[in-house]
């Protein structure tokens, strides 16, 4: 399974510090904090929220120039896995052994979201202050209709682990998952019907700047084009023709000609033809 990017960890015992604080540990490198970060949503161009391992939440509004760092939220010491915000006030997050935490005030406070499931949820994604959804490692899709009160099991007809929701448009979401899955809704993620690909490597993330045309990232470099829907697809390559190996993780742009592509061992790959190449 993918996860994002691990953070160098460097400590330095503090030198001049009272006898009592001799055995304190402070990070000093990287700052603001050396834990796994696992998800970062930008909801405007100065505010920036981020959560990762050990409840771990982060949340700048300068741009990224400061943090104010919250760890263990509500006394988490698992990992929070991914983020939703509407807005720069109301979000929430997800994460191992059916963690569900939920923010009206920007991160300022928290409030358990409970649900009766013990497995891990990998993604999730806010619509509206009214409804979310989220999936797990065990291909269950949760929905609620009222804020996180209740939740209602979406059902499918095969469940993978499900590793990504994403939002393209009011009427479009996808669910990305293992061994080919790919799933779009079309009516707020009450229904998910399966597109067919015809490949077995897991899917990550994907990206459509409409109902027709799409990318797919993930395992073994996997990258896959569609313009029908999902009904046929291409195999992308790269501009130079160069090889890679290494799984892509996550796939994003907001123009439907100009896509980043983010993978391990530090790949990055860039496009400003739709993914032509």
């Amino acid at each position: 399974m993918k996860r994002i990017l691990p953070i160098a960890v460097v400590l330095t015992l503090c030198a001049g510090l009272a006898s009592a604080q001799l055995n304190v540990w402070r990070w000093q490198n990287p700052l603001p904090v050396g834990n796994y970060l696992r998800a970062v949503q930008m909801v405007s161009l100065n505010t920036i929220y981020v959560c990762g391992d050990n409840g771990n939440f982060m949340r700048s509004t300068d741009g990224g120039a400061s943090w104010d760092v919250q760890n263990n939220v509500l006394k988490i010491d698992t990992k929070l896995n991914s983020l939703s915000f509407l807005d720069q006030n109301y979000g929430m997050i997800c994460g191992d052994a059916g963690r569900l935490i939920k923010t009206t005030d920007g991160g300022k406070s928290w409030q358990n979201i409970v649900t009766d499931a013990k497995y891990n949820f990998n993604g999730i994604l806010v619509l509206d202050k009214n409804i979310a959804i989220v999936i797990s490692n065990v291909g269950s899709v949760l929905r609620t209709n009222d804020g996180g009160k209740n939740w209602i099991s979406v059902p499918l007809e095969e469940t993978r682990e499900l590793f990504s929701i994403k939002k393209h448009s009011t009427d479009f979401l996808t669910i990305t998952g293992y061994a080919g899955t790919l799933r779009r809704s079309t009516d707020m993620g009450l229904t998910w019907p399966a597109i067919e690909t015809k490949i077995g490597n897991s899917f990550y993330s994907a990206n459509f700047s409409d109902s027709l045309t799409g990318t797919i990232v993930g395992e073994n470099a996997v990258m896959r084009h569609t313009s029908d829907g999902g009904v046929t697809w291409s195999d992308q390559q790269l501009a130079d023709k160069s090889i890679i190996t290494a799984n892509l993780n996550v796939i994003d742009g907001k123009d439907p000609n100009i896509m980043a592509i983010v993978g391990n061992h530090g790949t990055l790959l860039y496009t400003t033809d739709g993914g032509t190449r």
